[in-house]
């Protein structure tokens, strides 16, 4: 049997199917036709409804309220979840504060979370990633099982080709220069395949925009060096920042001036850190460090020296000059006791919302110092 081939131009005419679930009737008629004009969606009110669906139909990425008409959103979504592994999933949000919600976020696999008021942009591009890291692992599934599929041809014809040569001695030039070959073929193709994929892996584990590690392999990177903390009780820090009023840059220079913003600061990120320290693209204008074998205090040294880079390195567009202020929460595995490496975060971002309520542009250590 010839092995299947991969048509990515197949893969990539094709469209996600939605599901908008939200217990504010004006809410889910104002996502629906967000959506509508681009996707086929179903829409309901209740979270019971969604998972009855879910149940019988799946769903390439799923819209949920955090308020539902018969359970919370992230209740819905681990639900979800269990019945629809595959699916991606955003949450939005009115009234709860954001530490709260991502403390939630390994627990219901959440992709994205957009505060409300949605903006129609910020929804349709969360939607367009999503859907374009899904055609991408689909890709991936599919050039796995050619080449599985291209190795068990293989075998099937060295078997062949044994038995023949058993059977006919005096054919044995004929074979094997014909085997060679095939077999050169055949490592050609394997060798351009390992080349997607390598590819593959590199989308599939870095932010397209910035360069740096995404949000996915921050949580692979984290596991391992926590594991190192775990056995050798060496300091582990994590820095936590944020880019200040960065929706301001948005409503007034556009989003095209805000992604360029974002790419020079994760460019900045990347160019001075340390050999050992591991940077993260967290999310929106949100990105994260961990610093191995790093107490706290010197943490905040690092976190103080990247703070000020940043006031003083001018960010322009359109010929236009951009102030670009960040703030930074830090926290340590040792100083601070965290039980577990979803703690160690949650104090870096407690620490990060302390610096932006008490002024913005400034670092702040978990706990943070009473004002005097």
């Amino acid at each position: 049997m010839a092995p299947e081939t991969t048509n990515p131009q197949k893969i990539n005419s094709l469209q996600p199917s939605l599901l908008v679930v939200a217990g504010d009737v004006e809410l889910l008629d104002y996502l629906s036709r967000l959506v509508k004009k681009q996707f086929s969606y179903q829409a309901f009110s209740s979270g019971k409804e969604g998972l009855q669906h879910l149940s019988h139909q799946k769903a390439d990425i799923i819209i949920a309220d955090y308020v539902l008409k018969d359970m919370d959103g992230i209740s819905f979504l681990m639900e979800a979840f269990a019945l629809s592994p595959a699916s991606r999933q955003i949450i939005t949000w009115e009234g709860e504060n954001p530490e709260k919600m991502i403390s939630y976020s390994h627990q219901a696999r959440i992709d994205f979370f957009l505060p409300q008021p949605v903006h129609s942009v910020e929804l349709l591009q969360a939607v367009e990633k999503l859907w374009n890291l899904t055609l991408l692992q689909r890709e991936r599934d599919l050039l796995a099982k050619q080449n599985k599929q291209l190795s068990a041809e293989l075998e099937r014809f060295r078997n062949a080709m044994r038995v023949m040569v058993a059977e006919k001695t005096t054919e044995l030039s004929k074979a094997n220069t014909h085997l060679l070959s095939t077999l050169e073929e055949i490592q050609q193709q394997n060798d351009q395949l390992m080349g997607v994929n390598r590819s593959l892996n590199i989308l599939a584990t870095v932010d397209p925009l910035t360069g740096l590690f995404n949000r996915r392999e921050f949580h692979d990177r984290l596991i391992q060096e926590w594991a190192r903390f775990e056995r050798h009780h060496r300091h582990l820090s994590v820095i936590m920042l944020d880019i200040d009023h960065f929706k301001n840059i948005n409503d007034s220079y556009g989003h095209d001036c805000g992604d360029k913003v974002l790419k020079k600061l994760g460019g900045m990120l990347n160019a001075h850190r340390r050999k050992q320290d591991i940077i993260c693209r967290y999310g929106g204008e949100e990105f994260i460090i961990i610093l191995p074998e790093t107490p706290a205090q010197a943490a905040c040294m690092v976190a103080e020296t990247l703070r000020k880079r940043v006031a003083t390195q001018i960010f322009s567009c359109k010929r236009t000059p951009i102030a670009v202020r960040i703030s930074l929460g830090v926290a340590g595995a040792i100083e601070h006791r965290t039980v577990d490496r979803d703690s160690l975060v949650k104090k870096a971002d407690e620490a990060l919302y302390q610096a932006k309520q008490s002024g913005r542009n400034r670092v702040v250590m978990f706990p943070p110092e009473p004002e005097k």
